[in-house]
Formats: C-alpha cells, structure tokens, sequence
C-alpha cells in the first residue's frame, strides 16, 4: 500500500503558502497550522494513519522538526517494501521531502524509522591519505533523551555519498531512528524528546 498525493493538488497547496513566506530556519511545531488549516508536513495524518493501521509497533513521530518556517513539506511511505523483510509488521520508514514521493536524497528533508528488535550498526568514512583510502569509523555520541531514554547521536558524514546526521534511540524494544538534513545534534535531541513524549502521552 503506497500512499501517494495528487501532485497538482499538493503543488497548488505548496506554492500557495510559499508566496507569503520568509525563508527561515525553526524548529517548527507539526500541529502548527500555516494557511488555510495546511499543517507543515501537509499529509502527515494520513500518512501515520497509514503505518499504524499496518504495524504492530509504537508509532513515533516528532511533534516538532526542523525546516523552513512558513513552508509545506510531503509526507510518504511504502509499506509494500515491508514484505521484503521476515517481520513486515516489524518496522516502518516515513519520509518527508521538499516534493511529493521523490525518495532521492536531493528532495529529502528527512525520515524517521522504526525496527523491532533491531540494532545500530556502526558507519564509516573514507580517510585519505596519499594514494592509500581507510575506512574510519564514525563514532556515534550518547545522548541522555527524556523520560530516561539512552540516545545515540551520529553526525553527518561522507562516504560514498553523504550521509545526514541522525539520532536513535530503543523504545519498548524498538529501535528509532530520525535522520534529517538540516538538523544539529541539538536539533534532532528536540525532535527525538517530542516523539517520546508524545507516545508516552497518548498512553497516560
């Protein structure tokens, strides 16, 4: 199940809201309304819709990212690419982008995903020196998260191509990652302590 946009329609809502808008970087609340009830990720609700009525695990979602002040970001998904795995229901990815289902990595703003049980692997750059190439690893900066969760922090770095600083973190034995271009670590602790939150909220 893929879920997909009119592209006209979610165009003409695009340029709508980016006719008035002042660029600015924020961290920008997803609930917070820009123009005509346009939430800043525009799909959001049918999105997350979408992976929780499919999963079997907690769906986490910042209720606060990094981006563009005044600006509508797409929000999409492709639970069909589950079935590749031996735990469909296990995981999830949700992508936001600049452009409606453009999964390549000059259209994405971010993603956040979700694996049960899964693990972190460790990631490498290249070091050169001279005409000799080692792999050096990057090393991943533990970060004390809300409600006593152990974050880990790994900032952006090249390889063979370049790879977005991210931050995860295990909920309930789910391994939580949110990867996002124009975020700091500083910036993706936010948006890491709202996802948290906002499921602990919704089971007070």
């Amino acid at each position: 199940m893929k879920y997909t946009l009119s592209i006209l329609f979610a165009f003409m809502a695009f340029q709508d809201v980016n006719a008035y808008a002042t660029p600015k970087e924020a961290m920008i609340p997803t609930d917070h309304v820009v123009n005509l009830k346009t939430t800043p990720i525009y799909n959001q609700t049918d999105v997350i819709k979408d992976v929780t009525d499919f999963v079997e695990i907690p769906v986490l979602f910042p209720t606060l990212i990094k981006g563009e002040a005044g600006k509508v970001y797409f929000a999409y998904t492709d639970l069909q690419e589950n079935f590749n795995s031996q735990s469909p229901k296990a995981r999830y990815s949700i992508t936001i982008g600049y452009t409606p289902g453009c999964f390549a990595h000059y259209c994405t703003l971010g993603s956040i995903r979700a694996e049960l049980k899964g693990q972190m692997t460790a990631d490498y750059t290249l070091s050169h020196e001279g005409k000799k190439t080692t792999e050096v690893e990057i090393q991943k900066v533990p970060i004390d998260l809300t409600n006593t969760v152990k974050g880990y922090y790994t900032p952006g770095f090249a390889a063979g191509s370049y790879s977005d600083p991210k931050i995860q973190w295990t909920y309930k034995d789910v391994l939580y990652t949110i990867q996002w271009a124009t975020a700091d670590q500083k910036d993706l602790v936010q948006m890491a302590n709202s996802a948290i939150m906002a499921e602990i909220s919704q089971h007070k």
